[in-house]
């Protein structure tokens, strides 16, 4: 009984210190992802009566700025096209991904949901595929979705 109750506290213990970790790892990991977002934005020039006159590149050469709405039809479009399983995963769904591995030879289909397209923008691995760069991306997308709301990003 007594061998019982050691083996239980040990994988309870281990359990805890997995959990911790993992939470704060996630905090550290996405804790400056709103600045590098930042850092996406283009450069914009308003008028006096905060019209827009121009509109530069980000670094990546692409033109960039944040909107506080994004109309329902919009998000519906882009979760049906990009990742229908959006609003029941944690950032990485394991299906999608093992369908990317299986067909990685044909490239049929990509495996990112839309958490993983985000982190990988944001690390600046858009240009790299590699399977070091898919973890690194699968694991800062497990933080952005313990960190934020999915209606954040």
């Amino acid at each position: 009984m007594k061998q019982t109750n050691l083996i239980i506290k040990k994988i309870l213990y281990s359990l805890f210190f997995v959990i911790a970790f993992v939470l704060l790892t996630a905090f550290i990991i996405t804790n400056d992802s709103y600045k590098k977002y930042q850092a996406l934005e283009s450069t914009i020039i308003y008028d006096r009566n905060d019209k827009i006159i121009q509109i530069s590149p980000n670094r990546n050469d692409h033109f960039q700025m944040s909107v506080t709405e994004v109309p329902e039809s919009l998000k519906a479009l882009l979760v049906a096209k990009e990742d229908r399983f959006f609003y029941y995963h944690f950032g990485i769904n394991p299906i999608s991904s093992l369908r990317a591995v299986y067909t990685f030879s044909n490239r049929g289909h990509g495996g990112s949901t839309i958490t993983q397209q985000l982190a990988k923008n944001l690390l600046g691995n858009e240009q790299e595929r590699t399977i070091m760069n898919k973890i690194h991306e699968s694991w800062y997308a497990l933080g952005l979705e313990l960190r934020y709301s999915k209606s954040k990003y």
